[in-house]
């Protein structure tokens, strides 16, 4: 029968072996668990908590693979949490950063949205423009399209608004 020394020896080596693998394949446990830690926080709504964890993250891994979701809900943290300025910020480091990103438009249009509120409106009607003619934004494209009417309206531009 096996001694308990040797049963804990032998899981202390699977646990080595697995994580090599992991590390060999570019996986970071302690990137992953740091990301999926701070998701689960912004789903439960804690986007105070969910912000410091995605910050610390992108302090510790800021080549990592899960840097562009962690700048993008980063910026969706700020941004429930009313912060406009600082989620304004992750938007634009996303687009900036990301040009190829899976949520640029996404990240464009809550940028301009921020923009808006923030009272820059010259930014926000440029960033609105930029969506409406990116190609790959068509889900994006008609809410870019109101924003942009509401932002003439707000201005008083009516003839824009209407174009």
């Amino acid at each position: 029968m096996l001694s308990l020394r040797r049963v804990n020896l032998l899981c202390l080596l699977g646990l080595v072996v697995i994580l090599c693998t992991l590390t060999a394949q570019g996986y970071s446990r302690d990137e992953a668990s740091m990301y999926q830690f701070a998701l689960r926080l912004y789903e439960d709504g804690q986007y105070e908590l969910a912000a410091k964890q995605l910050e610390q993250l992108m302090e510790q891994y800021p080549s990592g693979r899960f840097m562009p979701d962690a700048v993008f809900l980063a910026g969706s943290a700020q941004e429930n949490l009313g912060k406009f300025k600082e989620a304004s910020r992750f938007f634009q480091q996303y687009v900036t950063e990301f040009p190829d990103g899976a949520r640029l438009c996404e990240a464009m249009v809550l940028l301009g949205t921020d923009q808006q509120r923030m009272g820059h409106y010259a930014d926000a009607e440029g960033t609105f423009k930029r969506v409406v003619e990116q190609k790959r934004c068509d889900k994006q494209f008609e809410e870019a399209t109101a924003k942009l009417a509401e932002l003439f309206f707000v201005q008083g531009r009516f003839g824009d608004a209407i174009a």
